[in-house]
């Protein structure tokens, strides 16, 4: 049996307890213990791994593989932002229909929030080309006008 600095066995892996929690001991805190749900991981999913696993006290690594043993097995924070930059550009273009298309990206914009293993729709993907296509367009407009 070997131990680590904050005495836990290190040839055990870490286990969740029957609730599903994560227990974990960063080591600026040895001797202290806290747990780790998929509520509190979930509050954190909107900045990038980086700084969430900073604001949780430990190392981006330790973070990924807490968040493998509650069944996710990337950080969301990249699918989140690219639905969210999408709602913005729906919102600016403002073409017909596009309500419901934002209800859409909202809808899995929270399921993905749920369900952190999720991909993004293909409906949602072809949008996304969708809306960089008429970026792209309205951008060499601009570039003929100006020269």
């Amino acid at each position: 049996m070997s131990f680590s600095a904050n005495g836990r066995d290190v040839s055990q892996p870490l286990q969740s307890n029957r609730d599903g929690m994560i227990q974990h001991a960063p080591r600026r805190e040895r001797g202290k213990r806290f747990q780790l749900t998929f509520d509190i991981v979930a509050q954190k999913f909107n900045i990038p791994i980086a700084k969430a696993a900073k604001e949780f006290g430990m190392s981006k690594g330790t973070l990924q593989l807490r968040c493998r043993e509650l069944g996710f097995e990337k950080w969301p924070f990249p699918k989140l932002k690219c639905l969210t930059n999408l709602a913005k550009s729906v919102m600016r273009a403002r073409f017909p229909g596009f309500q419901t298309v934002l209800e859409e990206i909202k809808d899995e914009i929270e399921s993905i929030t749920q369900n952190p293993s999720l991909d993004i729709k293909d409906e949602t993907n072809v949008l996304r080309q969708q809306m960089y296509d008429m970026k792209k367009k309205n951008r060499r407009k601009i570039d003929a006008r100006a020269s």
